[in-house]
This record gives structure tokens, sequence and C-alpha cells, in this order.
């Protein structure tokens, strides 16, 4: 089989060349393409193209259209959430000495309860 070529170009509405890649291919083959993205133009024709491969270079072609509509510009950068501050850590626990058994109980004089009023009984 005869190895040819096919050609995709891409061309802006006052004729200007784009892009222009060509592809090898075999006289018979049907060949489907995709209108890829360019940068600063808008495709204003079909968004796909087919060619059957012939002998004739000329009738190998599949063109797209494009329209310029300018480059736009970035959009802003993205700003992060404000960072949350990790929470406080709260201080150690000071440790409770392990009860030795010992009532600590501090008694002032005058308040003992040992004794008993009358009608307490």
């Amino acid at each position: 089989m005869e190895t040819v070529t096919y050609s995709v170009i891409g061309v802006d509405t006052a004729g200007n060349v784009i892009f222009h890649w060509d592809y090898p291919s075999v006289i018979g083959a049907e060949v489907t393409e995709h209108a890829p993205g360019v940068a600063g133009y808008r495709l204003v024709g079909q968004s796909f193209g087919a060619v059957h491969v012939s002998a004739d270079p000329s009738r190998n072609i599949i063109r797209f259209i494009y329209e310029y509509v300018g480059t736009q510009p970035d959009p802003p950068p993205q700003t992060p959430p404000p960072e949350t501050p990790p929470p406080e850590t709260p201080p150690p626990e000071t440790p409770t000495p392990p009860d030795d058994g010992d009532d600590d109980t501090i008694t002032e004089p005058g308040d003992d309860d040992t004794t008993t009023e009358p009608g307490d009984e």
C-alpha cells in the first residue's frame, strides 16, 4: 500500500494559518480528526473533520476555522482560606498526691463536732 500524508490545518477567519500538521496514512483510509482548542481563538465551524485519503494531496486536507477572540486574562489566583490556629493545649495538670490514709482536715479550736447540743441527740 502506498503511504501518503493528509493535513490538518487551522485558519482564522482572515485566512491566516494558525497551525498545520501532516500525518502519514495509506490511500483509501478514512481518517477523522477533532478540532484542537487554540488559546485566543474560538472554533466557528465543525468540531471534527474527516477525509477519505487519496493519491491527490490537495484532497487530503481537514480544515478548521477559528475566530480570534483575543487573549483572556488568567483568572485571579484562588486565595487560600486563612489558616486556623491549632487549639491551645491546656497546661498539664498538677498531680494529686496519693491519699496516705491520714485525715488532713484542719479543725479550728471550738469547731469540735464531738459536742452535742441539747436536743441534738
